[in-house]
C-alpha cells in the first residue's frame, strides 16, 4: 500500500538535483532539501524581510521576473532614490522607505499607446486553493483616475487571459489585491501588464508578490482511516471525492463517481431551456465575464450566468429518497454588493426553505458551495436563484448531484422568477444602494466546501464615521501557527484595503474582546473579516466572532475653541488627535520642551529597526476657513543618525497638499518653522502632522504650534521640497520648480540628476534652461524672493547652485532694497565645479526692507542649465570655506547619505541637550561649556560592522599648499572598540585618505593639522565607521578651519601674533625662543611621521595620543530610548 508514495519520497531524497525531474521545478513545493528547485520562480523559498514562503519583495533581485516589453516603455526594478519615480510616496511597500526596491513603470511620453509586460518564469501545477497576493501602486498627479490599466494575465500553451484587472482610480499609496488562478494543470506563466495611453502621467508599480496555498498536497506514507490515497501519494478527505475539484493532482479523486450526475455546461445547457427572458445565459469566457469557466479554467469553457441587474432561477424537482442528497455547485459573484445567490427547497406552493444564501462581491474567483438535505416528499423542488447587481455578474458551473438525489425525469427547464427572490429578501434597487448606519452588527456564518483557505465575510456598506470611531469585537481564536484572523477596511470606489487589526496563530481556547480604532472615514466603506485555522490535535480549534459593536462613530462638529490648532501640549493635545489608522503613536514627552524647558512636547521615539517604515500621524479636527491666509508656526527637533522624516500637510475634500517637510537630522536643538496656509475657498480643512520612520535610530519632536491670522513672514530657509517658498519668476524667461531630467513624464528636461537637499531623484530644486533656444545669449531669467525686513546686524545669504552644459551662462545674485528697488550685486558665479552642486555665500546688511534676486544670464550654448537649492538667510556672519564651529548648524558641510556607501548621519548637540546619556561629551571645544555645540557620531547607533556616516564639505578649488585643522575626540567607557575616523579628499581622481584614526584615544579635545595639496577641485569627507566589536564610542569634531595658500607653520605663527593682541617683538629673546620651538617642532614632526607610517594601514598618516595601540569605543552619546521624566 505504500508503493507509489514511498517511491516518490525516495526519488526526491536520492535525486541530486531537479534535472532528474523537470516537472518538479517551480511547482510551489520544496522537492529538494534546500528548496533550490523553487528559486527564481517569480518568488524565492522565503522573503527574509517578510518572513513568508514563496514570496518576492524585490529587495535582493527580480526573483526571475523578466521584462518582455517591445517598446521603450518598460518595467524596471527600482527604488525611490534611483528611479524615474515621479510621485512622492515614502518608498516601497516592504520597507516603506526610499531605500526599498520594487518593480515600476513611469509616465509614458510617446504619441501612441504603449504596453509594458513583466513575465514570470515557467510555473507548474497550481492547486485549486492557490492565492496570489500582490501590492500595487497606481497614481496620477492631479487626477482621480489614471490613463491606463494594470492587469495580471495567465498564459499557457493554448491561451492567454486576464486573471485580474486593476482599478483606474488614482490613490497615493500602496493597495493590495488577491488573485485566484484556480487549478492550473501543467506549465503556465503570469504576465503583469501596464498599458498607458499617449502622453500619460503618473506611476504604476508592484511590490511584495506572494503565492499562498499554491502547491499540491505532499505525498504521504499512509493516510488516516477513510481517506483516499491518490496514485501520486497525497491523501484526500472523503468529502473531497467527486466534488468537481482535482485534489490529487491527476484528477483520480474525480474518476470513480458512479451514481453522481454532473453538468458542466460544456456542450449544452444539460437539456434545460435557456431561451426565456431574464433566464440563466450559457456563455464562455471569450469577451465575457468571468474570463474562464471552472471546469477547465479555460476561456473557451462554458458556464451559466446572469448579469447587469437581471435575475433567474433554476428549479430541480426531486423524487423521494431515503439517502441524503448533496448538491455541489461552483459560483462566482463579482462587481456589486447587490449580488445574491440563493439555494432553497420548496414543497408545492408552500414558502421556500432557504438552504444556503450568499450575497455581495467575492471577486473573480470560483467558489464551491455544498448543501445536504433529506427529501422524503415527492413534491420537493431544489431551486437555485441568482440576482446580479448593476455592472455585475453571477455565474454557475459544475453542478454535481450525489447518488441520493433522485431527479424527476430529464433535467427540467430554467424558469423566470420575479425580481424578489424570496419573501425575506430585500428588493433590489436599480439606483445606488444607500449605506447602512454603523450601529448594525456583523455576523459570520459557517460555510461548507469553500475552496478558499481563508474564510471571508463583509459587512454591509457603512456610512462615513468620525475620527474617534472604533470597533469592539468579541472573538474566539484557537489555532496552530498557520492560522490567522484579520479585520480590514475596504473602499468600494478606489478598491483600497486598509488593514486595521490582525492576529496570527493564537492558541487560546477562550472568548476575548478587543477595541480596534477605525478613525475618520469620509466615504462609504465596508469591514472585511478574514479567518483561517490550522487544526490543533485534540483541541477545540476554531475561529469565531460573536459580536461587533461600533463605538463613538458619530460625526460631531467642534468649534475652534473646543478644538484649537494652537497648542503647547502642557495640558494635552488640544485640537489634535492621534490617527487611529496609522502604524504608531506620537508620545507625550516631559522635560526639555521648547516652551519652558521643563514642560511637555510630543515626539516619536525611534530606537529599533522593527518600526522602520511606520508612520505616526497627528490630525486636527475639522477647521473652518473664511478663505483668508493664516500663519502656522511650530518648533521641531529631528535628530539621530537615522531619524526619519517630518511632514506637514493640509487636507481639503480628502486631498492632501504638502506644506512642509524635513528629512534627516537637524541637530539636537529646537528649530522654528512657519508656513502660510491659503485655503482657496471658505470651507473645512484639516492639518496632518506625520512622523515617518524611514530611518531606524533617532527622535522627532514638535512643540508650540501656533495658528494666527495673516500670512507668515517670508521664509528664510527653502529646500523647495514643498513648493517655491514664495519665490516668483515672471517675464518671458522663467525659473521652474523641477525634479531630475528623467522624472518629468512630458520628456527630458534640463536639470541636475538629483537635488542637493536629499541627494535624490525625488528631490526638488529650481532650474532655468539656458540653452540658446530657451534663453538667448545675454537674455535673463529672474527669480525673486518675497520681501524681508531689515537685519539688525550683518547676516549671510547662502545657497547651492549647479551649472550644466558647456556654456551654461552666469548666475548673478542681488539684494534689492527699499521702495526704489535699488539693486546691489552680491556675487556672480559660473560653471567652476563641473556637474557638482557648489556652495555660495555672501554677507548682507540691509537697513530696510529688501528682496533677494537671482538672475540667470544666457551664454548662447546648445545645451545648458542653472539650478538652485537650499537657500538660507541667517542672522550670523558667513563662515570661511570648509570652516565650521557647529554653533549654528553644519555650515557648508553636507550631512546627506549616499546609498551603499554612507547609510547614517553625523549629528550635532551640546552638553545640555536632551536624550543624552550621562557619559556624553559635556563641553565643546569652541566655548568650552555645556552650551557649545559639536558634531559627533555615536558608533553604538550604527547597527552593523562597517556602517558609516559621511560629513562632506563644499567643493574647494585646487591648491598647491593649504592647511586644514580640526579638533577631535573619541570618548568611550572602556578601551574595547574598533571604530575608525578617516579624513578623505574626494575629487574626480577618487577618494584619497589623508588621515586615519583607529580605536580609542584620549577623552579630551585634540587638534590635528594637515598640510594638503590637490591639482583638481576637491571636497573633504569625514567618515566615521563602526568596527568589528560591539562596543561603542562617541567620535566628535569641532572647530574646523581651512587656510589656503599657507603652511600650517605660518598659520600657527599668525595665530600666535593675534593671541598677543597684535604686538610684535623681533628681539633676540624672541628669535632664540622661536628657534628652540622650531627645533622641537621639527623633531616632533619627524617622530610623528615615523609613528604615523608605522600606524597607518592605508598609507595615510594616523592620529596619535596616549591611547595609541589600544582598541576601544564604548560611550553612547545618542540614547535609543524615550525622553526621561
Amino acid at each position: 500500500m505504500y508503493g507509489p508514495a514511498l517511491l516518490l519520497i525516495l526519488l526526491s531524497l536520492c535525486c541530486p538535483g531537479c534535472w532528474c525531474n523537470p516537472e518538479k521545478l517551480c511547482n510551489f513545493v520544496c522537492d529538494q532539501w534546500d528548496c533550490s528547485d523553487e528559486k527564481h520562480c517569480g518568488y524565492h523559498k522565503e522573503s527574509s524581510l517578510l518572513g513568508r514562503a514563496f514570496s518576492c519583495d524585490f529587495e535582493q533581485d527580480d526573483c526571475g521576473w523578466t521584462d518582455v516589453s517591445t517598446s521603450s516603455y518598460r518595467w524596471v526594478r527600482e527604488r525611490r532614490t534611483f528611479s524615474r519615480w515621479g510621485t512622492r510616496p515614502h518608498g516601497d511597500h516592504t520597507l516603506r522607505n526610499r531605500w526599498g526596491w520594487f518593480m515600476a513603470t513611469g509616465g509614458h511620453t510617446g504619441k501612441a499607446a504603449a504596453t509594458a509586460s513583466l513575465q514570470s518564469p515557467i510555473l507548474r501545477n497550481a492547486a485549486a486553493t492557490c492565492e496570489i497576493h500582490l501590492h500595487y501602486h497606481i497614481w496620477a498627479p492631479d487626477a482621480t483616475t489614471i490613463n491606463g490599466t494594470l492587469s495580471v494575465q495567465l498564459t499557457d500553451k493554448t491561451q492567454t487571459y486576464n486573471l485580474w484587472v486593476g482599478p483606474k482610480s488614482s490613490v497615493l499609496g500602496w493597495r493590495q489585491t488577491v488573485i485566484y488562478p484556480g487549478r492550473i494543470r501543467g506549465q503556465f506563466q503570469l504576465i503583469v501588464v501596464s498599458s498607458r495611453d499617449p502622453s500619460s502621467q503618473g506611476d504604476i508599480a508592484i511590490d511584495d508578490l506572494e503565492f499562498r496555498h499554491c502547491g499540491l498536497s505532499a505525498p504521504q506514507l499512509a493516510c488516516p482511516a477513510g481517506y483516499h490515497q491518490c496514485p501520486l501519494g497525497p491523501c484526500v478527505m472523503p468529502e473531497s471525492l467527486c466534488d468537481g475539484t482535482d485534489d490529487c493532482g491527476d484528477n483520480s479523486d474525480e474518476s470513480n463517481c458512479t451514481g453522481h450526475r454532473f453538468c458542466n455546461f460544456e456542450t449544452d445547457s444539460c437539456q434545460w431551456d435557456s431561451t426565456a427572458p431574464n433566464s440563466w445565459h450559457r456563455a464562455n469566457g471569450i469577451g465575457s465575464k468571468p474570463s474562464r469557466d471552472h471546469t477547465s479554467a479555460n476561456r473557451n469553457g462554458y458556464f451559466l450566468k446572469v448579469e447587469n441587474g437581471s435575475s433567474a432561477a433554476l428549479s430541480l424537482p426531486t423524487q423521494p429518497s431515503n439517502e441524503p442528497c448533496s448538491v455541489v455547485l461552483y459560483y462566482l459573484m463579482d462587481g456589486s454588493d447587490g449580488n445574491r445567490l440563493l439555494i432553497s427547497s420548496q414543497k408545492g406552493n408552500e414558502a421556500k426553505k432557504v438552504l444556503a444564501e450568499r450575497q455581495g462581491q467575492r471577486g473573480q474567483v470560483w467558489l464551491r458551495e455544498k448543501v445536504t438535505l433529506q427529501l422524503p416528499d415527492p413534491e420537493h423542488t431544489i431551486i437555485i436563484e441568482g440576482m446580479a447587481g448593476p455592472d455585475s455578474v453571477v455565474a454557475l458551473d459544475d453542478l454535481i448531484f450525489s447518488p441520493g438525489c433522485k431527479l424527476v425525469g430529464p433535467p427540467p427547464a430554467m424558469v423566470e422568477t420575479p425580481r424578489l427572490l424570496s419573501p425575506q429578501a430585500k428588493p433590489f434597487n436599480q439606483e445606488k444602494e444607500t449605506c447602512r448606519d454603523a450601529s448594525e452588527y456583523l455576523g459570520v456564518q459557517q460555510a461548507q466546501g469553500n475552496l478558499l483557505v481563508g474564510a471571508e465575510t463583509r459587512s454591509p456598506t457603512l456610512c462615513a464615521v468620525g475620527p474617534t470611531c472604533a470597533v469592539k469585537m468579541t472573538y474566539y481564536f484557537n489555532s496552530g501557527p498557520a492560522g490567522s484572523l484579520s479585520l480590514s477596511l475596504w473602499d468600494p470606489e478606489s478598491g483600497a484595503h486598509s488593514h486595521i487589526w490582525g492576529s496570527q496563530g493564537e492558541s487560546r481556547p477562550e472568548w476575548r474582546s478587543v477595541v480596534i480604532p477605525v478613525g475618520e472615514r469620509k466615504q462609504q466603506f465596508q469591514l472585511v473579516l478574514v479567518g483561517s485555522v490550522e487544526p490543533l490535535p485534540g483541541g477545540d480549534w476554531g475561529a469565531a466572532v460573536e459580536e461587533i459593536q461600533f463605538i463613538d462613530c458619530g460625526i460631531k462638529q467642534l468649534t475652534v475653541d473646543e478644538a484649537p490648532v494652537t497648542c503647547n501640549f502642557e495640558s494635552g493635545t488640544c485640537g489634535w488627535y492621534q490617527d487611529p489608522t496609522d502604524d504608531m503613536d506620537w508620545i507625550m514627552g516631559a522635560q526639555g520642551d521648547h516652551t519652558t524647558g521643563k514642560g511637555n512636547f510630543i515626539y516619536v521615539d525611534g530606537g529599533s529597526r522593527t518600526d522602520r517604515g511606520m508612520k505616526a500621524r497627528l490630525l486636527t479636527y475639522a477647521q473652518s476657513s473664511a478663505g483668508d491666509s493664516q500663519c502656522l508656526s511650530f518648533y521641531y527637533r529631528v535628530w539621530g543618525p537615522d531619524a526619519g522624516t517630518l511632514i506637514l500637510s493640509s487636507i481639503i475634500d480628502g486631498k492632501e497638499t504638502l506644506l512642509w517637510t524635513g528629512t534627516g537630522t537637524h541637530g539636537n536643538r529646537w528649530h522654528h518653522e512657519s508656513v502660510t496656509l491659503t485655503i482657496p475657498t471658505a470651507g473645512k480643512y484639516q492639518l496632518a502632522l506625520d512622523a515617518v520612520r524611514d530611518g531606524s535610530v533617532g527622535n522627532m519632536a514638535v512643540d508650540d504650534i501656533t495658528l494666527r491670522p495673516g500670512a507668515c513672514a517670508a521664509p528664510t530657509r527653502c529646500t523647495f521640497e514643498a513648493g517655491t517658498c514664495r519665490f516668483k519668476s515672471e517675464g518671458q524667461y522663467r525659473w521652474k520648480l523641477n525634479q531630475n531630467q528623467n522624472a518629468n513624464p512630458s520628456g527630458p528636461q534640463p536639470g541636475p540628476f538629483f537635488d542637493h537637499t536629499l541627494q535624490s531623484i525625488a528631490g526638488h530644486y529650481m532650474v532655468v534652461d539656458t540653452s540658446s533656444t530657451a534663453l538667448p545669449r545675454r537674455a535673463s531669467a529672474v527669480l525673486t524672493s518675497d520681501t524681508y525686513g531689515a537685519l539688525p546686524a550683518p547676516g549671510c545669504v547662502s545657497f547651492w547652485s549647479q551649472f550644466g552644459g558647456d556654456q551654461s551662462g552666469t548666475l548673478n545674485v542681488y539684494v534689492v532694497e527699499g521702495k526704489k528697488k535699488e539693486m546691489r550685486k552680491l556675487l556672480s558665479a559660473s560653471r567652476t565645479h563641473g556637474d557638482n552642486w557648489a556652495y555660495r555665500s555672501a554677507t548682507i546688511h540691509p537697513g530696510g526692507t529688501w528682496e533677494l534676486r537671482f538672475e540667470a544670464v544666457g551664454a548662447g550654448g546648445d545645451r545648458g542649465h542653472v539650478a538652485l537649492d537650499d537657500i538660507h538667510i541667517s542672522h550670523h556672519p558667513c563662515h570661511e570655506p570648509a570652516a565650521c564651529d557647529f554653533e549654528s548648524g553644519f555650515c557648508a558641510w553636507s550631512n546627506v547619505r549616499f546609498p551603499l556607501v554612507d547609510t547614517y548621519d553625523w549629528d550635532s548637540t551640546n552638553g545640555a541637550g536632551q536624550f543624552l546619556k550621562k557619559t556624553a561629551i559635556n563641553e565643546d571645544h569652541t566655548l568650552g561649556t555645556k552650551e557649545g555645540h559639536y558634531a559627533f557620531v555615536d558608533t553604538g547607533s550604527l547597527h552593523t560592522e562597517g556602517s558609516s556616516a559621511w560629513l562632506t564639505s563644499e567643493q574647494l578649488p585646487a591648491t598647491s599648499g593649504s592647511c586644514f585643522s580640526f579638533w577631535y575626540r573619541t570618548d568611550a567607557g572602556d578601551h574595547y572598540h574598533a571604530g575608525e575616523l578617516v579624513l578623505f579628499m574626494s575629487s574626480a581622481q577618487g577618494l584619497r585618505p589623508v588621515w586615519v584614526l583607529h580605536g580609542q584615544h584620549s577623552n579630551a579635545w585634540q587638534e590635528q593639522q594637515l598640510q594638503l595639496d590637490s591639482t583638481v577641485d576637491f571636497q573633504f569627507v569625514f567618515e566615521a565607521s563602526k568596527g568589528s566589536r560591539p562596543h561603542s564610542a562617541t567620535v566628535a569634531l569641532d572647530d574646523l578651519k581651512y587656510v589656503t595658500g599657507r603652511s600650517c607653520d605660518a598659520k600657527q605663527e599668525q595665530e600666535g601674533e593675534h593671541g598677543r593682541g597684535g604686538k610684535t617683538n623681533a628681539g633676540t629673546i624672541l628669535a632664540v625662543l622661536l628657534g628652540v620651538l622650531l627645533g622641537l617642532l621639527c623633531g616632533a614632526i619627524g617622530y610623528l611621521i615615523y609613528r604615523k607610517r608605522k600606524k597607518n594601514q592605508a598609507g595615510a598618516p594616523s592620529g596619535f595620543g596616549p591611547g595609541d595601540g589600544v582598541e576601544g569605543f564604548d560611550n553612547v552619546a545618542f540614547e535609543d530610548g524615550s525622553a526621561s521624566s
